[in-house]
């Protein structure tokens, strides 16, 4: 008896001072994103890296980060979408204007 309650006393303090992302960090990364404050989102994404924090999350923080960065690349430069042009080139015979 005495030994499970050394493994759950060791366990459960190894949990409480173990580095975690709070809801809060997530909300305020997500937070910067939304206001396109790249800058801060990727500081944040690095203090996420720092703490070792599973893997795949932190792709999918990523992901969002990349997802969010060629969203505003696109509203900004007001890129056009590639497949119009790649069929009005096949349209034309292959001809390079």
């Amino acid at each position: 008896m005495k030994k499970i309650s050394i493994i759950f006393f060791l366990l459960t303090a190894s949990t409480l001072f173990a580095d975690t992302i709070s809801e809060e960090d997530i909300f305020l990364y997500r937070h910067s994103l939304k206001e396109r404050k790249f800058s801060e989102a990727q500081d944040l994404l690095s203090k996420f890296q720092n703490l070792k924090i599973d893997q795949t999350k932190l792709e999918l923080l990523e992901t969002e980060l990349w997802i969010a960065k060629g969203e505003d690349l696109y509203t900004k430069k007001n890129i056009d979408p590639l497949f119009p042009t790649i069929v009005m080139h096949m349209l034309d015979g292959g001809r390079i204007q």
